[in-house]
């Protein structure tokens, strides 16, 4: 059995000396090509924070070890800050979502974790531990994680010292919240005998086992009290449940007719709609269009897969997607120019295998539109190009009337929401670069509410947008797409959405769209033609 060991940091030399005393043959693990031929992969305690970031910094081992435990469906033990890293949600210890940590989890384990629970730096804690073939030994934890709440496929299998320390069965993936294994000696609690018999086997990690793996680990299972949410109901697998404010009626807007239309011919010219991608709540409402207001559609250029991975987005990854087709720009202006449109949004994928990020395509689509319908206005939602001025400068100067660039949250979550890649400071320089490059062309930017921001840190980013020169901004509540995705801590309610409007106006913006169900592309072409066009 061929059992590997992410090797980036952390408690390696020990799980390799278990593995050789079991019979398994440890495998170092430190980049993607590693887990080739692997039964299973461990994830070793360590610093976690570290741990993360240097994943993150490996983006295909990232992505190879959720597509080892996914789609290889291949078992995953995580050790302690192993626990944080395959956690669904990771807190700190004060409850709050440890976001300013940089814990970008990979989230494949559905439990809601609290960082450095047991024990400090300095002085461990020591717990009994019993097997299932009824050996005991002692644990230490060194600011040792917990986990606070467990969903609803994850099966309690023990418990001792009342209601904290759990067991826990879930899918193909197991964690202990303990550091290392020691001898038992006196600090061993007198009530340890009270520990049920019910543990972790090598069995239950096996390929093919019948027995479920298990999950070992601390935890207080209040989830209640998580982040401050007490308020907002939760479900039973912890994510909180939807609002009044944010239900509506998706289905009878699908039945309109001009969306039917835009979207069978969006299918036979091979185009891609941001809209159905990202899963917006506001499809047919922004392309089906009302009376007296003019219908905004948002087409995604280059395909349907992007390079990046941000944490709160739906649209499909890959590392060197397929290449962009080179009739799209002409496809789509045929698309816009048959619509009879006034306004249409170009939005695009991240394509860092492209040496300008596909600034040429998007530029070239630009002219298309313009060259068969000159009288529709455009707006390209862009990616951040890697920083590179000239391919800013290039879209920025390429006949469009919008120059759109998102911001999505605040500094001090920008690491943990979106791709490594994407930096807070970095877009700032990209929208105040078109600016620069475009005096004339109309700047735009947008942030995402419910992640954990505090209302200073939303002041503080709509202060960074204004310093450069951004002249639109929306603001919109977080949906979580997937459980796969980063899960929302707080239902924005609309009297605050109302808060931020007031307050961009008073900033300068020329118009500010916030709402709970406001996106980057939402009703584009009314609020340009209301606000800009007199």
């Amino acid at each position: 059995m061929r059992i590997g060991i992410l090797s980036l940091q952390g408690n390696v030399q020990q799980h390799r000396q278990i593995l050789l005393k079991i019979g398994a043959e440890p495998v170092t693990v430190k980049s993607a090509e590693h887990l080739s031929n692997l039964d299973g992969l461990i994830l070793p305690g360590g610093e976690s924070t570290t741990m993360a970031n240097l994943l993150c910094a490996d983006l295909p081992l990232r992505n190879a070890i959720v597509e080892f435990g996914t789609e290889q469906r291949r078992p995953i033990l995580g050790t302690c800050a192993g626990l944080i890293i395959l956690a669904k949600t990771v807190y700190g210890r004060e409850g709050k979502m440890n976001n300013e940590q940089n814990v970008n989890a990979l989230g494949l384990l559905d439990v809601v974790v609290q960082r450095n629970a047991y024990g400090t730096q300095t002085n461990s804690e020591f717990r009994a531990i019993r097997t299932s073939n009824g050996q005991q030994f002692c644990a230490s934890f060194i600011r040792a994680p917990s986990i606070v709440h467990a969903g609803k496929n994850v099966q309690i299998l023990a418990k001792f010292e009342g209601t904290e320390e759990t067991m826990f069965s879930v899918n193909r993936f197991a964690a202990n919240a303990f550091c290392s294994r020691c001898p038992v000696h006196h600090h061993l609690r007198s009530d340890a005998s009270t520990l049920p018999n019910d543990g972790l086997t090598l069995g239950h990690f096996l390929p093919g086992s019948s027995q479920k793996p298990l999950v070992l680990a601390a935890g207080k299972m209040d989830a209640t009290k998580i982040g401050g949410m007490d308020e907002q109901r939760r479900t039973a697998d912890g994510r909180l449940r939807l609002p009044e404010w944010l239900k509506r009626d998706v289905v009878a807007k699908q039945s309109d007719v001009n969306l039917i239309r835009m979207k069978r011919q969006l299918r036979q010219l091979k185009l891609t709609t941001v809209c159905e991608a990202a899963r917006c709540p506001n499809i047919g409402e922004c392309l089906g269009g009302e009376p007296g207001r003019p219908s905004t559609a948002a087409i995604m250029l280059m395909g349907d897969t992007c390079t990046r991975g941000c944490r709160f987005c739906s649209v499909k990854t890959a590392r060197r997607p397929p290449a962009p087709d080179p009739d799209e720009p002409l496809n789509t202006a045929k698309a816009v120019k048959s619509w009879g449109v006034d306004y249409i949004v170009l939005t695009s994928v991240d394509r860092d295998d492209l040496s300008d990020g596909g600034a040429a395509h998007i530029s070239a689509t630009v002219r298309c539109l313009k060259a068969e319908c000159s009288h529709v206005l455009v707006e390209c939602l862009v990616p951040d190009f890697a920083g590179v001025p000239t391919s800013v400068e290039a879209v920025a100067q390429s006949g469009l009337d919008v120059f759109a660039h998102n911001l999505e949250t605040v500094r001090r979550l920008s690491a943990f929401v979106r791709d490594p890649r994407a930096k807070y400071d970095q877009s700032l320089r990209v929208l105040a670069h078109a600016k620069k490059a475009n005096p004339e062309v109309l700047t735009k930017s947008s942030l995402m509410l419910g992640l954990g921001e505090a209302d200073q840190e939303v002041e503080e980013a709509m202060r960074d947008l204004r310093l450069v020169g951004v002249d639109a901004l929306t603001l919109g509540q977080y949906m979580q797409p997937t459980k796969r995705h980063l899960a929302v801590t707080e239902w924005v309610r609309p009297a605050k959405f109302e808060h931020w409007r007031e307050l961009g106006e008073q900033l300068g913006f020329v118009y500010t769209a916030s709402g709970p169900l406001v996106r980057s592309s939402y009703r584009a072409g009314e609020f340009y033609l209301k606000n800009v066009i007199v």
